[in-house]
């Protein structure tokens, strides 16, 4: 049995995973649509492998707090309607879905990083944040390059 504490923090776990989850499912069908160029590839899988392994970490501090994590979460609504077609993907509208992503995930954190108990907001600054940080710098850059 979780206290109402833990109850509340395994939530906020849960959701932090949900958005992990759906920026996985995110990276892999622009991955899927633009994989044919190297250097997009790359970058795309890159983050797609950060935003899985934050998955993996939430999911153990829930199992650590005796939670149930979730399995799936679904896609964000414009994301979906973008990848999900038949259609080719424009890259730049593919950047541009993934960069509100990153942002959304982001500004989750922010709010995260100031939360109670201490111990949650010191995972969210050490280990959720810096991730994140790192995944939409790599998709800024390759936003700016793809630019010019």
């Amino acid at each position: 049995m979780t206290t109402p504490t833990a109850d509340r923090t395994i939530e906020r776990l849960n959701g932090y995973l949900r958005n992990e989850l759906r920026a996985a499912h995110t990276y892999a069908q622009a991955l899927h649509k633009l994989g044919d160029d190297r250097e997009l590839a790359a970058t795309l899988e890159a983050c797609l492998r950060s935003h899985r392994a934050r998955a993996e970490r939430l999911r153990e501090q829930i199992e650590e707090l005796g939670g149930v994590p979730c399995e799936r979460a679904g896609a964000w609504a414009g994301t979906e309607r973008l990848f999900e077609t038949d259609r080719a993907v424009d890259p730049r509208s593919a950047l541009d879905a993934l960069e509100w992503v990153e942002v959304y995930n982001s500004a989750d954190y922010e709010v995260g990083a100031h939360a109670e108990p201490s111990w949650l907001r010191r995972f969210v600054e050490s280990t959720l944040v810096p991730e994140q940080r790192r995944s939409y710098g790599s998709l800024w850059r390759l936003r700016t390059r793809l630019s010019h």
